[in-house]
C-alpha cells in the first residue's frame, strides 16, 4: 500500500488542494517503509491529482478534499479517507494498525 498524506508542518493539511507540501509513505507488512516529502506549494489542482497516479498511490488521507476531486481519485481507484486530523506520525501509526486488522 502507497499512502498520501497533504502536510502542513507536522499536521495533515486542512485541505487536499491547498497544502504546500505531500508525503509519500510505502507501507510493507503493515509497517511504514520509504518515505518522501514533495513540494506542493506551486502544483496546480490537475496537477496535484495526476501525481497521486504517477506516484502509485493506492490511499490519500487528508482533511478536506472537495467532492470532484475524490470522486475522480476514486473512479481511478484510489481510497480517499477523508476528515482525519491530527499529527502526520500519530495518523500513520493508527491507518497501519488498522490496515493490520482489515487487510487493507
Amino acid at each position: 500500500m502507497t499512502i498520501a498524506i497533504p502536510l502542513y508542518g507536522e499536521r495533515v493539511s486542512p485541505h487536499f488542494s491547498t497544502a504546500p507540501e505531500l508525503m509519500v509513505v510505502v507501507v510493507q507488512q503493515q509497517r511504514p517503509g520509504s518515505t518522501m516529502i514533495m513540494p506542493l506549494a506551486a502544483v496546480s489542482l490537475v496537477d496535484r491529482r495526476n501525481k497521486l497516479l504517477s506516484l502509485g498511490v493506492t490511499t490519500l488521507v487528508c482533511n478536506g478534499i472537495d467532492q470532484a476531486t475524490q470522486c475522480w481519485l476514486e473512479r481511478r481507484g484510489l481510497r480517499v479517507i477523508a476528515n482525519v486530523t491530527g499529527e502526520v506520525e500519530e495518523v500513520l501509526g493508527k491507518l497501519t494498525a488498522i490496515s493490520s486488522l482489515t487487510g487493507r
